[in-house]
């Protein structure tokens, strides 16, 4: 006969996920969670870096947590022990926590403050002071500002791969100075005005010899945020040229490594011009939800 019981359906669906599942605290012991590189052109520097395993696994909690535009779903006393992954998907769920359908403001800050604290005690034990520079800046802005930087947070650049770091920038660096600059020079200006990178950040660029390559000296000034961002973007797009020996045809870098380069001498520029479009209402505008597979 068949069971007709809704409820122990439920309940057997119920049971069969959880078999085939692990808490997030236990799967995060499967998988490497950072490692060091060494940029091309710092022989004496070592940077930690996230792996890519762990930002899917991030990025994957992250797209649970509520957002005003695309998810309404707020969660009542969410804790590590409601985080679990599924093993054949990788793909995190929640379990036993309650839930609205009515988007709250105060509720979606404490969901994201409630995962800042699991991403630093679950999956880092505590020990974050080491990680890159915008990963911090990262958890800082889940712990203060979930609810009205979510789609920041969701598609923050410290979590996406590292062969697609490039593709992230250009497309915010394009967006912004194609359209925004034509559509709206006085948000483009206030922008550039805003963002946040080291005031010797010339100086930085030529210490590493394949970067001073594309510096082009006092052509870059007056307006230094600018031109911060123009060099980047002239680094990602003509990096190739110099990433060969052309006397022996031996590759010196690849595309990432400009990016890890990059990252070394401008560690949080990326972050800022994410930070300062989303603030404005306009980092939704550059779609970036395909980066973020």
């Amino acid at each position: 006969m068949a069971d007709l019981n809704p409820g122990r359906r439920r309940g057997d669906i119920h049971s069969q996920l959880l078999s085939m599942s692990m808490p997030l605290s236990e799967y995060v012991k499967l998988i490497a969670k950072t490692r060091t590189v060494s940029p091309p052109g710092y022989p004496n520097h070592r940077r930690l870096v996230l792996t890519d395993d762990i930002k899917r696994l991030m990025r994957r909690v992250l797209a649970l947590m509520p957002d005003p535009e695309t998810n309404n779903m707020c969660f009542f006393k969410l804790k590590a022990d409601n985080v679990f992954v599924d093993l054949l998907s990788g793909k995190p769920f929640l379990d036993a926590a309650s839930w609205t359908a009515n988007y709250d403001g105060n509720l979606a800050q404490m969901n994201y403050a409630r995962v800042e604290e699991i991403f630093r005690q679950t999956i880092f034990s505590g020990a974050v002071a080491s990680l890159p520079a915008d990963f911090q800046q990262l958890l800082g802005l889940m712990k203060t500002n979930g609810h009205t930087a979510s789609y920041a947070i969701q598609h923050h650049c410290s979590l996406i791969w590292r062969v697609d770091k490039k593709e992230l920038f250009t497309r915010i660096y394009d967006f912004s100075h194609d359209i925004l600059q034509r559509w709206n020079y006085m948000s483009y200006a206030d922008v550039m005005n805003s963002l946040h990178f080291p005031a010797n950040w010339d100086t930085l660029i030529q210490q590493n010899p394949y970067l001073d390559m594309f510096y082009r000296g006092s052509t870059y000034y007056p307006n230094a945020g600018k031109e911060v961002l123009r060099f980047k973007r002239n680094a990602y797009i003509h990096c190739l040229q110099h990433a060969y020996d052309m006397a022996t045809m031996q590759k010196i870098y690849d595309q990432a490594d400009m990016g890890e380069m990059l990252e070394t001498a401008l560690s949080l520029v990326l972050h800022s011009f994410q930070l300062e479009l989303d603030k404005r209402g306009l980092l939704r505008l550059t779609m970036l939800e395909s980066l973020f597979h």
